[in-house]
């Protein structure tokens, strides 16, 4: 049929042209394809090995040598490795239980420092000033220390008197200490006289000593608040009698451990051994004394106001001794070599060669034209069974996808027969639209003679008979061009519609009549409703994808947002099927990953988006 000559006319249907000459080119690469694969089919595949052969040709070959290897290596290195690996593992086990008594110590001070900050023994030294209740005085501060340290199990007793009174010492035993008056009496006969010289000295640092067996820590409790005096002079002393055994039981579980010493800053303390480990040199890194044969090892962290060190001494003698002869363990693997190198290969032969076998013959079933062929037997392990259960999966599906195949080109047969019989209807509109476009011009009505013009261009591209699915970017933007054309003579000045067109992209393929249903949708849910509003058309690059845009005026509710949503997720059964489709067409075509989305970039303002992988 003929078109008219309009200049909106003469640049779409130059499109037309341009687009089916590439929609034809594209089928060639295809037929290409198609050609190169019969040809590499045709040629002589190349001699491949067997793979049971292969591999026990392998195992054969590189059996002898790599044994005879190992049973030496191992040899050598069992004698050689054993003694890193005992230093290791003390130290490991050294480290990780000096780190803990670290903390626990740690722990300790910080329990110490609680009368400095919450202000009970301050609050009782305050009221007993202004009453001089000595008894009250008493009762608080023996029940704030039973309170706080009587169940501390880094503490046997706890000790407190005030600067001003130095003479009157309250304490507090821990729970399980029921020798109170004993534990006093020792104190302020053997420590008391030892603080009162110190105290002074130590500010808001914390002093560890030893009295005999005993290891005390003191620290000096100062008023934070300055309410007491108008320095920050220790109003009280705080003095706790250490325990040990809990501070540092993780140094006792030090694997092969024979004698160990801490060192809190100058106070040494002996938990394990006796005085001769003085005599050893303790060096930085794990280290062996070959006089005593034992392994030597000293630990220290020095942080804030405390440093603490750790001296240990392991002896690994009667492991090492109970550590069997290790030719007697050579001999005995090479005198299970051969059995065991038979039962591989009859295992290998067993779950590897028959299973593989048997999916070889079932390949070969298929290639013979028996699709939906079925391995009977099952093998017994895990992963061939796998692969078997997948193989009787694919040719059933291989069936079925032939079948299904075959019946929808029966029915693309039909439906190519019913659209030769429908092209009259087509081709009665463009002709009739002509007529009605000559009497227009005849009339010299241009207005309706580019509406007329507009509307055969789209009704060409929706009835458009060509196999391909896709068209340029120019050519779907003629389209959009043609219905804006027939809307602005609807809306007039009261629609804006403006482009913003990467023109280096006007040549990428995209699915035919992708964007006007898109700008359709805009235009009618959005600006319709506003009856006025702005339109814009983007397409830009964005990585490897191809972006088009359109952004509209327009009012989202949250109703709008559901119906949306439910258009896109192919569960609506909304008469109004244009995104719908659109994000459907664009799934098939290029995946998950594409397709359609809607949103609402602010009040009052819609945008819909298309990827399209380049």
């Amino acid at each position: 049929m003929h078109r008219g000559n309009s200049p909106l006319h003469r640049r779409l249907n130059k499109c037309y042209s341009r687009n089916g000459a590439e929609a034809g080119d594209a089928i060639k690469p295809g037929a290409q394809m198609r050609r190169a694969s019969m040809k590499s089919g045709n040629k002589s595949r190349r001699p491949v090995l067997s793979l049971q052969l292969l591999l026990v040709s392998i195992v054969l070959l590189c059996w002898v040598v790599p044994f005879s290897v190992i049973l030496i290596y191992s040899g050598v290195a069992v004698s050689q490795n054993v003694q890193g690996r005992i230093e290791d593992t003390i130290e490991n086990s050294a480290r990780l239980a000096f780190d803990q008594a670290y903390e626990n110590l740690q722990r300790a001070m910080d329990a110490s420092r609680a009368p400095n900050y919450d202000g009970s023994i301050r609050t009782s030294w305050l009221q007993y000033l202004s009453t001089e209740d000595e008894i009250r005085l008493y009762d608080s501060v023996s029940s704030y220390l039973s309170q706080k340290y009587a169940y501390d199990d880094n503490f046997h007793t706890t000790y407190a008197f005030f600067t001003a009174e130095a003479d009157k010492v309250y304490y507090a035993n821990h729970h399980t200490n029921a020798a109170s008056a004993s534990s006093l009496s020792y104190y302020l006969d053997n420590v008391h006289d030892e603080v009162l010289r110190s105290y002074q000295k130590i500010d808001t640092d914390i002093r560890f000593f030893s009295v005999g067996s005993r290891v005390y820590m003191m620290r000096s409790i100062i008023d934070m608040r300055n309410i007491v005096s108008s320095s920050l002079e220790p109003y009280a002393v705080i003095v706790m009698e250490c325990n040990p055994q809990v501070l540092f039981e993780n140094i006792r579980s030090i694997i092969w451990l024979t004698d160990a010493t801490v060192r809190v800053n100058d106070t040494e303390i002996s938990l394990i051994g006796d005085e001769q480990t003085a005599l050893f040199d303790y060096p930085a890194i794990m280290a062996k004394d070959e006089a005593s044969g034992k392994y030597l090892q000293g630990l220290s962290r020095n942080e804030y106001s405390f440093k603490l060190e750790l001296d240990i001494a392991s002896d690994a003698t009667d492991l090492i001794s109970q550590f069997p002869d290790n030719r007697n363990i050579m001999l005995l693997f090479a005198a299970l070599a051969l059995p065991l190198l038979l039962f591989s290969l009859f295992a290998f032969y067993r779950h590897v060669t028959i299973p593989a076998d048997r999916l070889v013959a079932a390949t070969t079933e298929i290639e013979k034209g028996r699709r939906g062929y079925q391995v009977e037997e099952m093998p017994r392990n895990r992963e061939f069974y796998c692969l078997t259960q997948q193989f009787n999966s694919m040719s059933v599906q291989l069936d079925h996808q032939f079948k299904r195949i075959y019946e929808e080109q029966q029915a693309l047969q039909e439906a190519r027969i019913k659209a030769l019989r429908s092209q009259i209807n087509p081709h009665f509109l463009n002709n009739t639209l002509e007529i009605i476009n000559w009497e227009a011009r005849l009339a010299k009505n241009e207005k309706v003679s580019e509406m007329i013009d507009a509307l055969a261009i789209m009704l060409g591209a929706a009835t458009a008979r060509s196999d391909s699915a896709v068209v340029d970017l120019r050519s779907e933007l003629n389209y959009v061009d043609a219905y804006l054309h027939i809307i602005k003579q609807r809306f007039g000045n009261r629609l804006n519609v403006s482009q913003q067109i990467d023109q280096s992209l006007l040549s990428c393929n995209v699915p035919s009549l992708i964007l006007q249903p898109i700008v359709e949708n805009a235009i009618e849910h959005g600006i319709a409703q506003l009856q006025q509003g702005e339109l814009i058309i983007r397409a830009y690059k964005l990585q490897s994808d191809l972006v088009l845009e359109v952004e509209n005026d327009g009012v989202m509710t949250d109703q709008d947002r559901q119906t949306i949503d439910e258009l896109l997720s192919g569960e609506s059964s909304n008469s109004s099927v244009g995104i719908r489709n659109v994000n459907q067409r664009l799934r098939i075509m290029y995946g998950a990953d594409s397709g359609l989305a809607i949103e609402q970039l602010r009040p009052g303002r819609i945008l819909a988006k298309i990827r399209i992988p380049l």
